[in-house]
């Protein structure tokens, strides 16, 4: 049944695909730069971290913004995140950037084309964009597509939803400029780099990138819950009791780190955007530390249910993205800015 849906599926997309490269649906392109950052799989390619890399990059030196749809939000059309702003007002993962980086304008609307406008009626020295999840959104074509892949499921191994994780064809990577395999172990080979590059079928015109996952030190979600004798976290205390809690596509890297210094940690684990219930939070009462992630964060922040003990008990594990070549990463950097300063000075 599920194979008999995947064609299904398959088939809207290729039609979709066609009235848009047809010309029959028509794309627009917009007078400021626009950086996207998407996949052709659901969830756990590394996006949100990828998105950070660049948000770092580019604030050095231009006015940037973030935008997205806002998944699983309270409130529709377009919002520009404030100090009132929370999980259900904006979406989790731009709640997430909104909290990362307060100086950076984050946005979020379904319509990417009226969203654009209007962050630039607001924010008039805006010199670009960071698009979230918009590789799909061919109503609006970027000025540059980066394309994320895992290197443990590259998406041309795999198939349609709900058979597959696709949610796209895989011709989709051919509208990429930059191609970026996440969740690379350190020592990836040269010879299973160049085993990649000739399973994606990289065209003349993309660049080929490898990272892997580097996790930070975990810090109190709720800092001023933690005295001072429960917040240092250096593996020697707590060992047993400790309990990982998420709502993302794929938990086990991070269970694996952690487990190095908790090994007896527990995984409560849940659907990617769940949303946390006081029900979720009882099966934590005996767990005398609870990590979870910087997307789970944002949720957790806005929960009345949390009492000051539990509070307490949360720390939070950062993510970043690390480039496996120096190289790479200072062609990857010199790319990005290029464009940007390229695109602004012709505008």
């Amino acid at each position: 049944m599920k194979r008999l849906l995947s064609l299904l599926y398959g088939f809207c997309v290729f039609i979709r695909n066609w009235l848009y490269d047809k010309g029959i649906c028509q794309e627009h392109t917009s007078d400021i730069p626009i950086i996207s950052v998407g996949n052709v799989a659901v969830g756990g390619t590394g996006k949100t971290p990828q998105t950070e890399y660049l948000l770092r990059l580019l604030s050095e030196q231009f006015k940037v913004a973030y935008l997205s749809r806002g998944y699983k939000r309270n409130t529709h059309g377009f919002v520009l995140a404030d100090d009132t702003a929370t999980d259900a007002s904006i979406g989790d993962e731009a709640m997430q950037i909104h909290i990362k980086f307060p100086a950076i304008p984050v946005a979020v609307d379904e319509d990417r084309l009226h969203g654009i406008a209007l962050l630039q009626q607001q924010i008039p020295d805006l010199q670009v964009v960071i698009l979230d999840d918009a590789l799909q959104h061919r109503q609006l074509r970027a000025g540059l597509n980066l394309l994320m892949t895992r290197a443990d499921n590259l998406y041309v191994k795999d198939y349609f939803l709900p058979y597959g994780r696709l949610r796209d064809s895989i011709t989709t990577a051919n509208r990429a400029n930059m191609i970026v395999v996440s969740n690379c172990p350190r020592d990836l080979k040269p010879i299973d780099k160049r085993l990649i590059e000739k399973e994606l079928h990289i065209l003349p015109y993309q660049q080929l990138y490898f990272t892997s996952i580097k996790y930070g030190v975990p810090y109190p979600l709720f800092p001023d819950s933690v005295n001072s004798a429960n917040s240092k976290l250096d593996g020697s205390n707590n060992k047993s009791g400790a309990a990982l809690l998420t709502g993302i596509a794929d938990s086990k890297a991070l269970y694996e780190h952690l487990r190095q210094q908790y090994p007896d940690i527990r995984v409560f684990s849940f659907a990617d955007h769940h949303k946390f219930t006081k029900k979720d939070l009882d099966l934590l009462k005996y767990r005398n530390r609870i990590f979870t992630t910087e997307k789970d964060a944002a949720r957790l922040l806005c929960m009345s249910e949390l009492s000051e003990q539990m509070k307490a008990r949360f720390y939070v594990v950062p993510i970043e993205i690390e480039f496996l070549d120096k190289q790479q990463e200072k062609q990857f950097n010199n790319k990005i800015i290029a464009y940007v300063t390229e695109s602004n000075r012709n505008s």
